[in-house]
């Protein structure tokens, strides 16, 4: 019963690379060019100066200078949440005193104020059905 998983052996052959014999140019092409044609050195002439490349240069490096002079390090704060009296850590712009980044985000503080605000209203309803079991 074949299975399909016999090893059968395989011969190995070896190829040689047949070279192809070079086919002779009948129209050559002549590589040397007449002296009027001839190109050479020249000893005496002073390297062309990009003016403009160092213009654009100096402008990036103006600029560069600039925007590291106005920009600072972020400034962090650290707030307590009113809601949930839980830790906020953010980081604010120097520039702007906008928030760049908030921990917790601000939607999860709200889910957890929500859920502090229904703990809560379930723990006065629960006091308010003892207050009148007593009475």
């Amino acid at each position: 019963m074949d299975t399909g998983l016999n090893v059968r052996s395989v011969q190995a052959t070896s190829f040689a690379p047949v070279r192809a014999e070079s086919v002779p140019q009948r129209q050559a092409v002549h590589t040397d060019l007449p002296e009027s044609q001839a190109v050479e050195a020249v000893a005496d002439v002073q390297p062309v100066r990009d003016e403009q490349g160092e213009q654009k240069q100096r402008l990036i490096a103006e600029l560069n200078s600039a925007i590291d002079s106005r920009s600072s390090a972020p400034v962090k704060r650290v707030e307590r949440d009113e809601a949930t009296q839980e830790l906020v850590f953010q980081t604010l712009s120097a520039e702007t005193g906008m928030v760049v980044t908030q921990f917790p985000d601000d939607m999860i503080l709200r889910q957890r104020a929500y859920q502090v605000q229904l703990r809560r209203a379930e723990l006065e309803q629960n006091a308010g059905q003892r207050l009148g079991a007593e009475a």
